[in-house]
């Protein structure tokens, strides 16, 4: 969303942001957080997240509020060439996969 203030994540819903961010992009998703309206849900190729989307002995896992681990795919299911295409993967099927778990699918 563009506001005065400049661009800003969506009113409702979820956004994805990326916890291995270098500074000081870092900073600007910790500020972009602070700051969102929607739910944010962390992504992570390089670590486990105690909430959000991580890739962990090559699978693509979600951690939900509730505690519930769940396994997205295989890292090798996707098809796809190099870690940013993980990541891609990781920042949108977080929110699909939330999607379903709050659905009770």
């Amino acid at each position: 969303m563009l506001t005065d203030e400049g661009l800003l994540p969506a009113d409702k819903g979820w956004d994805g942001l990326g916890a291995d961010s270098p500074e000081p992009e870092r900073g600007i998703c910790r500020r972009l957080a602070d700051r969102c309206r929607a739910q944010i849900i962390w992504f992570s190729s390089a670590r486990e997240l105690e909430k959000g989307a991580f890739l962990k002995d090559g699978r693509l896992m979600l951690a939900t509020e509730e505690g519930r681990l769940i396994t997205l795919c295989r890292r090798e299911e996707l098809k796809i060439i190099g870690l940013h295409n993980v990541e891609n993967a990781l920042a949108s099927n977080e929110e699909w996969a939330l999607r379903m778990v709050t659905l009770g699918v």
